[in-house]
């Protein structure tokens, strides 16, 4: 049975200043050290290290946006429709509605991370709500490092009112952050005229480009025929289901090129690709050029 946890379960002292931490009454060794900064931010660093593969049930009883960054091991979260794994160096951003989140830890591993949450509510009335995408998983990048946004937070004292609202634009920015590379890592919409099932195939195909589903369970999970399936997308995109794919990812690459100063090891990894050279390889076959030479010449 699924331990299930409360709203409240990180922010029962949530009258006191600072940090404090919270145990789960589990074998093995679990910590959360947890802060609210604000009425609906909340952050989260995880340690754990359970004796048998630990199962949580996490309530939201309102929309929420988190974004986590995963430090070791593995974790895996679903909802009633999606499901994604955590590893080291993931940057994801999940959105949940009033549904529990699913979190699985599998035993004798040393699992952490962070984790910033915030009122998807906050979110549409700080931001443009164009910003704000329908429900979706992404997982945004994959870096050695946590962004700075999150060694900022998690150096902060918290101890005076000061500290709290600093805190609290370093995780709006954060957030806004991610947001900006989740919507630039979104999908092309299919045209009008596409159904329900086709929207579905391209978020699954682009939820983890590191892990796409085959195309045996994009079908399964879409309830179309893998032959049903490529057609559809010839007949809308042009291309079979994973040229489409591929072309997504070099769309990407190029975005990342042109506007960002990632290093061309991450936007491989981030999309991925096994290795430097293999992005190189398949981005010059697609462009005719490498993407050091692309960035030179979109300067």
């Amino acid at each position: 049975m699924p331990l299930h946890l409360s709203a409240d379960f990180f922010i029962k002292q949530r009258q006191l200043s600072g940090w404090f931490e919270q145990n789960l009454a589990v074998d093995g060794i679990n910590r959360f050290t947890t802060a609210r900064i604000s009425p609906d931010i909340q952050i989260t660093r995880s340690h754990c290290n359970f004796t048998d593969s630990c199962q949580c049930c996490i309530e939201h009883p309102a929309p929420t946006t988190l974004v986590l960054y995963g430090i070791s091991g593995i974790c895996q979260f679903s909802t009633e429709n999606h499901q994604c794994t955590v590893r080291p160096g993931d940057l994801w951003v999940m959105q949940t509605a009033e549904e529990p989140l699913q979190r699985l830890t599998p035993a004798n591993q040393i699992c952490a991370m962070q984790v910033v949450k915030c009122s998807t509510q906050r979110l549409y009335d700080t931001a443009i709500p164009a910003l704000i995408p329908p429900f979706r998983l992404c997982r945004i990048a994959r870096q050695s490092q946590p962004p700075v946004g999150f060694q900022r937070l998690f150096n902060n004292p918290l101890s005076t009112a000061i500290d709290k609202l600093m805190a609290e634009s370093q995780a709006l920015e954060l957030l806004a952050h991610s947001l900006n590379l989740m919507q630039a890592e979104a999908p092309p919409q299919p045209p009008a005229g596409a159904s329900d099932t086709l929207h579905l195939a391209t978020e699954l195909l682009t939820t983890d480009l590191c892990s796409p589903p085959s195309l045996e369970a994009l079908a399964k999970a879409t309830g179309m025929s893998h032959v049903r399936l490529n057609r559809e997308f010839k007949l809308y995109f042009g291309n079979t289901v994973f040229g489409w794919l591929r072309q997504h990812r070099m769309s990407l690459a190029r975005h990342q090129l042109r506007h960002s100063r990632r290093e061309i090891t991450e936007i491989a990894l981030q999309l991925g690709y096994s290795s430097a050279s293999h992005f190189s390889s398949s981005f010059r076959q697609h462009n005719g050029c490498t993407p050091l030479q692309y960035r030179i010449n979109a300067a």
